[in-house]
């Protein structure tokens, strides 16, 4: 086993751990199984397959391909203590979830109203029009970063 493979077991146990918020030393057995199973049955195989790892299931070993670069931002844990270094990128967040907020209640009146009959509107324009408050909402939410990093040197 070279140094850039893993376990597959070793795995299982850090995710176990993890999930159940604990060391490895304390889990039980069942929790390990837990976790063991469907990564020896599923996970792995898939990931595998997509050629995100390297899987060598009758050896039990794993091995990262270069691929696994996409899936980096998404591995690290997520830390509600990091500080917020872009000020703007949160005022971004804020703005996007609140017009989800804004989009879900908006929507929600027009086909309350249109259903008490207060609004009068046919259910192709009520549902273009539900459907263009998600549209924007998607497009902010996909783009905001790379729409805000357009006028920031780095």
């Amino acid at each position: 086993m070279d140094a850039e493979s893993v376990k597959m077991r070793d795995i299982a146990e850090h995710v176990a751990a993890l999930e159940h918020e604990t060391t490895v030393a304390e889990l039980t057995s069942t929790q390990r199984q837990r976790v063991y199973i469907p990564l020896y049955q599923s996970h792995l195989p898939k990931l595998d397959k997509k050629g995100v790892i390297e899987y060598n299931k009758s050896r039990g070993i794993v091995r990262a391909t270069d691929r696994i670069e996409i899936f980096r931002p998404h591995l690290e844990p997520y830390r509600d203590d990091a500080p917020d270094d872009d000020a703007e990128r949160s005022i971004i967040g804020y703005f996007v979830s609140d017009y989800y907020a804004t989009a879900i209640a908006a929507s929600t009146s027009l086909l309350v109203a249109s259903l008490l009959g207060v609004l009068a509107l046919p259910g192709v324009m009520l549902g273009t029009i539900i459907t263009i408050l998600f549209v924007l909402a998607t497009i902010g939410t996909n783009h905001g970063d790379s729409l805000l990093g357009a006028g920031t040197a780095e």
